[in-house]
């Protein structure tokens, strides 16, 4: 994995994955707190920062990351704040793949939308609101998730796509957690925040992961976990 001079922004819940990416030479800059976001979500990486190109978007109640987020780039747009009533807290929850970016279009916020337009990336339209934290893209024209609505769009769009089972990924709080919230890709390498063979559909994920030419981690023993994700900085 190259891993060198890479950072990423991550939840700092679960220290026993932070330390786990610190030791593979990864630099580990913290989210924020979003005090009015459900409590399993208020440090979600996923939730508070969506990266197009070199262009970062936060909400008003992550301001913090103002400061963090300026040794990686000096384009930050700010948007509105994000609300604890859905669909208002994933107006910055979309999933850029290649070309496309998935989301619920009716959510994203229009900063968003407009750089999107501008820059000749294609709103895909799903009805899942938590579209990054359902999504693990391991490149342009590849994708694991257990959404169907996603599963359906990336396959219309001629994407390669494995569908895996809901459920089996742990999630404070909540009946279970999502993909993208509990794995990231840096280079070739997929890293998964547990023990991927915890998961039922683990040998269809490994083969899919291998016909893409990657490698994985597997950061900790036990079941998947569900902290968010992280962006990858730079």
């Amino acid at each position: 994995m190259r891993s060198r001079n890479k950072s990423i922004l991550i939840s700092p819940v679960c220290t026993e994955i932070t330390n786990a990416i610190n030791e593979l030479g990864i630099n580990t800059i913290f989210s924020e707190c979003i005090d009015n976001l459900i409590t399993y979500e208020r440090f979600h990486a996923d939730m508070q920062l969506l990266k197009i190109k070199d262009r970062f978007f936060i909400p008003k109640n992550a301001i913090g990351l103002l400061k963090k987020l300026s040794e990686f780039s000096n384009e930050v747009c700010v948007c509105d704040s994000l609300e604890n009533k859905y669909p208002l807290n994933v107006s910055l929850n979309a999933v850029q793949v290649g070309q496309y970016l998935f989301c619920k279009a009716s959510s994203l916020a229009p900063e968003v939308r407009e750089f999107s337009i501008a820059n000749d990336i294609k709103l895909i339209n799903v009805n899942q609101g938590y579209a990054k934290c359902s999504t693990l893209v391991l490149n342009d024209n590849a994708i694991i998730t257990a959404d169907p609505t996603i599963c359906k769009a990336a396959y219309d769009l001629d994407l390669d796509v494995l569908l895996i089972k809901q459920g089996h990924i742990y999630l404070d709080d909540n009946s279970y957690g999502f993909i993208g919230g509990a794995s990231g890709v840096i280079g070739d390498t997929v890293i998964f925040f547990g023990d991927l063979e915890s998961h039922p559909d683990a040998s269809d994920i490994k083969e899919f992961i291998k016909k893409h030419n990657m490698d994985l981690i597997s950061l900790c023993k036990g079941c998947l976990k569900d902290i968010g994700g992280f962006v990858l900085l730079n």
